[in-house]
């Protein structure tokens, strides 16, 4: 009786897991924000993602570290938006459209090479539909322009502007991957 009991539950700690995986596999999510730009070891951190990058070979690895890349900084221009750092946030933002517009043609490639890419394009929209949800309501909260000043120095700067290229970026890439 202690055996099948422990049959049991062993068999019930094995596949629950599984289930709560079925369960979310259909929302993205996206990343903590973790490190951000101010803290000390920010520039640690973004040194040891270049490093990183130099380790990825094939297009489906380039696919999934670009992706993660494009999902950390959408959620750190985020954060920095809604905390008031409008020039982090631009820069943060302004590297997420570099990675965002490489996935697409990471694709392309590993199809010529007679790739599978249907699972990867489904993560794709799923992700782009995910960052276009963050970008439309981050394009309410934003000023249309300010003024940025910082230590002595003034930038003008269009957050809005930037945000509404970024959503019709995603939105070109949505629409080229229906």
């Amino acid at each position: 009786m202690k055996k099948l009991l422990i049959l049991v539950l062993f068999l019930g700690f094995l596949f629950f897991p599984l289930r709560n995986v079925l369960a979310v596999a259909d929302n993205y999510v996206l990343p903590y924000p973790g490190l951000m730009p101010g803290n000390k070891l920010y520039v640690i951190k973004e040194t040891w993602d270049k490093f990183m990058s130099l380790f990825m070979w094939g297009n489906f690895t380039n696919f999934k570290y670009e992706l993660a890349m494009a999902d950390k900084k959408i959620v750190e221009a985020k954060t920095l938006y809604e905390y008031g750092q409008l020039e982090l946030a631009g820069k943060a933002l302004a590297d997420y459209q570099k990675r965002i517009q490489k996935l697409p043609s990471l694709l392309v490639l590993a199809q010529k090479e007679d790739k599978i890419i249907a699972p990867k394009n489904e993560i794709l929209k799923m992700a782009v539909k995910k960052h276009l949800d963050v970008l439309q309501r981050l394009a309410n909260e934003v000023p249309q322009q300010t003024t940025w000043v910082q230590e002595k120095r003034e930038v003008m700067l269009n957050p809005k502007q930037l945000i509404n290229q970024t959503i019709i970026l995603d939105q070109n890439i949505l629409s080229s991957r229906d």
